[in-house]
């Protein structure tokens, strides 16, 4: 009786150890330094923490629509983030990969076009991510220039703003590398701004990248990560499906466009509404689905 209870506490103790790892290799993204120690060229870092990562304060409207109802569905997340490496043609300025913390995500919202960036964008889609996955994630944005060697440490970076915008040629260069090393840009118009839209694609056809926006069938995995997206639905009606557009490097999707703002404006705080525009409902729940594709992809 004493030995098959030893063996039953050992099984035990043995499937608690198994399940341990399992959820270690889900939610940790582990970033492989060079054996020298020293960051080598720049190369994404999957992810990392960078000192002082502090979101600056960003435009807000003055008026904050009230909550919509839910058009998803929660599901078990699944998949486990991990780290990319790029090119090794050009060497690194920043010292931030120096000082990673294995483990922690952090997002990047992009500075450009002479301080164009982000208004009224809720981060809010982090803690719901955070929650969702226990994935170790920094709750703010960190704002970066996109010009600058910075955005080669995120796996992810969002793009937004209002109004029409040239990007400038050392901008270009950059966003074009970021792509073609392994980051994933989150390019949302502000409040479905028109101008923004119409820029934003201007400027991705002048990186002449080796693919082309088509709309993402809603089968697609981006839609199936930490929660399954069953459709995207307009705060106002707009009579036609409301769709998000990808554009794929090989078979890597480096692009997610949305012509419709991904704002949360109900959620940004301040006040902050799209006053006149549009926006898609529970656009929280999709974001947070495009951050944990970027990591597990």
């Amino acid at each position: 009786m004493k030995k098959s209870l030893n063996q039953s506490v050992a099984r035990a103790a043995l499937a608690i150890i198994s399940v341990s790892l399992v959820m270690s290799v889900l939610v940790v993204a582990q970033t492989p330094s060079p054996k020298d120690g020293s960051p080598k060229g720049d190369a994404l870092v999957k992810p990392d923490l960078a000192a002082g990562a502090d979101a600056k304060s960003v435009p807000k409207a003055n008026k904050r629509p009230s909550a919509d109802s839910s058009a998803v569905k929660s599901s078990k997340a699944s998949g486990k983030a991990k780290a990319k490496g790029g090119g090794d043609d050009s060497k690194k300025t920043d010292s931030a990969a120096g000082s990673q913390i294995q483990g922690v995500v952090k997002v990047a919202m992009v500075v450009y076009a002479k301080g164009k960036t982000g208004e009224c964008f809720a981060d809010g889609f982090l803690t719901t991510l955070g929650r969702k996955s226990r994935m170790k994630i920094i709750r703010k944005f960190t704002y970066v220039e996109m010009a600058s060697q910075d955005i080669f440490e995120f796996p992810f970076l969002v793009m937004t703003g209002q109004g029409p915008f040239e990007l400038n040629d050392k901008e270009r260069t950059n966003l074009k590398k970021y792509l073609n090393r392994g980051g994933l840009l989150l390019a949302s118009s502000g409040c479905s701004n028109s101008a923004w839209a119409e820029s934003f694609k201007k400027q991705l056809a002048k990186l002449s990248l080796k693919g082309k926006l088509k709309p993402l069938p809603m089968d697609h995995a981006v839609f199936h990560t930490a929660f399954e997206i069953e459709r995207i639905v307009a705060k106002s009606p707009i009579g036609k499906p409301v769709q998000l557009h990808g554009l794929e490097l090989g078979k890597r999707l480096a692009v997610i466009y949305s012509p419709m703002g991904l704002n949360d404006t109900s959620n940004a705080g301040g006040g902050c509404c799209c006053c006149g525009g549009n926006e898609i409902r529970d656009a929280h729940l999709i974001n947070a689905n495009i951050v944990a594709y970027a990591l597990m992809h």
